[in-house]
């Protein structure tokens, strides 16, 4: 713990994070804060509750309980812009001795950076060696690597945050005052001089202080835009020095990158490194690509992996799963986030955390200059897999080292969007581009309903390969559709010789003594009315009301 106080005191800084520029003096021009509410709704955060809570109404009156969050700044409540934050200044102990500000977004509503109560902002502000009365707010605090976190990040963890025990700590076991298990302290949790934020009287829950609660704790309960976030665990992501990367704070990402995943004939598990470095030198050039994920390090229901606490360290995960650990808070709810700092319990980093991983992340829309698209997600009958179909009259190749665009996902949709109200009735067409006469090849969704199906060869159902019934003259055995009006003519002509036929025995003579048969008679007659009555108008009830073709 003091190496990381050390580390908070370097040349650059104050001990509380206050950043000095290059002025004369050392003028400071960041300030560390931490966040009270952000305004992500108007509509919630209207001026009548702005004023109410954080402004002038009812201030200095007995018993005023928002007394602690009214902010100095007040005339800028009313026009606060979305995504304005209540924040409470830390650096130079500042929140020890004053109001909380109100601070405007440092970037344009084209960039809107996450961030949520209890969290620590970078503040900016035009007045050198000092806070201005409104400061703008850039953006998160980033932290150690065993205290950031993409869901929430506590940026007070740092001060007492080891990365491994001794091992006369290791001799000592549980006993020992290392936190095994994440907390939420304020500052160091020692002293009210090593606080970030100004103690609240409360009911000795806060260890060292007496009748003091955790002010994190009761900053996140009164919180509504708190309520308004998922607490959860969300993976890391390694990514590769040229790539750009956004990534919101429940596993959602857009990685404009290169081609990277692992595919189903790899095993995560078992890598020693991320797939940002495996195999890199041996990709070729221009690959270019982006990558649209959520659902990173996917847990399936039937191998959700338990959680390290006091009492037991948790599984080993696999593939791309995060390490989990629950944390702990004294007033408020915990919950389980990944484990940033596996060592001090003795636990193994996980170094394919988080990869991208084209088998089993929920979610991607993948757009790539150069891939081997088939191979790598699965659908190639190269890959272990040998998941695509057999092909009726040649194989399916794959298409290696060529652009693709690939969507991913447990259940997909594609719609046409039909709006009565707004006079709107759309369609769809899948196309591959061709010479209409050759091999242009399309499905299309009209709006009326009516679906065309345009191909050089189509082939419906499963070659004998794949268990399809064959038995036919064409490819690989496989049965040719019947054309209708042709099936039509042949029957009616075999129908109408039948006709003629019965009519020939109903008027036949026998060569003997010139008397007629009574049993022809009758089954010729028998069978020529059957025919007119049955057998002919049957003949339309082959015909499709709804698939048609050439």
């Amino acid at each position: 713990m003091g190496d990381a106080r050390a580390k908070m005191s370097t040349p650059g800084t104050d001990s509380q994070g206050a950043v000095m520029g290059s002025q004369p003096g050392g003028a400071t021009i960041l300030y560390k804060a931490i966040v009270v509410e952000s305004f992500y709704d108007l509509a919630v955060f209207n001026e009548e509750y702005l004023n109410e809570t954080f402004g002038a109404e009812g201030a200095g009156e007995d018993g005023d309980e928002n007394a602690h969050q009214r902010v100095s700044n007040r005339q800028f409540l009313a026009q606060a812009p979305r995504n304005a934050c209540i924040v409470r200044p830390i650096s130079n102990g500042y929140d020890k001795s004053n109001k909380p500000l109100i601070a405007y977004p440092f970037f344009p509503p084209h960039i809107c950076f996450p961030v949520k109560p209890g969290e620590q902002v970078w503040l900016i502000t035009e007045k050198p060696n000092g806070l201005a009365e409104l400061p703008l707010w850039m953006c998160r605090v980033p932290e150690t690597l065993q205290v950031d976190d993409l869901n929430f990040t506590h940026g007070d963890r740092k001060l007492s945050t080891v990365t491994n025990l001794t091992t006369s700590e290791r001799a000592e076991g549980s006993d020992s005052e290392v936190d095994k298990i994440p907390g939420f302290p304020n500052g160091t949790g020692r002293s009210a001089a090593e606080c970030s934020l100004k103690p609240e009287l409360g009911n000795n829950k806060e260890t060292p202080f007496e009748d003091q609660d955790n002010s994190y704790d009761v900053l996140v309960s009164n919180s509504i835009s708190y309520t308004n976030f998922t607490p959860e665990e969300v993976p890391r992501l390694t990514k590769r020095p040229g790539d750009l990367v956004l990534q919101g704070s429940n596993n959602t990402a857009i990685i404009l990158g290169e081609d990277r995943g692992w595919n189903p004939e790899e095993d995560p598990t078992s890598a020693e490194e991320s797939n940002a470095t495996v195999g890199y030198s041996d990709l070729p050039a221009f690959k270019g690509t982006i990558d649209i994920v959520v659902g990173r390090g996917r847990f399936f229901g039937d191998e959700l992996i338990s959680e390290t606490t006091n009492d037991a360290a948790g599984d080993d995960p696999e593939n791309t799963q995060a390490r989990l650990v629950a944390n702990e808070r004294k007033d408020g709810a915990s919950y389980i986030e990944v484990d940033k700092n596996p060592a001090v319990n003795e636990l193994d980093p996980v170094p394919p955390e988080g990869d991208p991983d084209f088998v089993r992340d929920c979610s991607r829309v993948y757009v790539s200059m150069k891939t081997n698209g088939d191979q790598n997600f699965g659908i190639s009958n190269t890959s272990v897999s040998d998941s695509m179909a057999t092909g009726f009259d040649s194989a399916i190749e794959d298409a290696d080292e060529s652009p693709y665009v690939v969507l991913k996902s447990d259940e997909v949709r594609i719609i046409g969007r039909k709006d009565e109200d707004n006079d709107i009735n759309g369609s769809v067409r899948i196309v591959k581009q061709g010479t209409k006469d050759d091999d242009l090849a399309a499905i299309v969704l009209l709006p009326d309903g009516t679906i065309q199906i345009s191909g050089n060869k189509i082939y419906l159902g499963r070659s004998t390969d794949d268990g399809g019934v064959g038995g036919g003259p064409g490819e690989g055995d496989s049965q040719p559709y019947v054309k209708y009006q042709e099936l039509e003519d042949l029957w009616s002509a075999f129908m109408d010789e039948m006709s003629s036929f019965c009519d020939t025995l109903n008027t036949h003579t026998t060569p003997g003594y010139g008397a007629p048969s009574p049993q022809i008679i009758s089954a010729a007659a028998t069978l020529k009315a059957n025919i007119e009555a049955t057998h002919k108008p049957d003949i339309s009830n082959v015909k499709s009301e709804r698939i048609f073709g050439e």
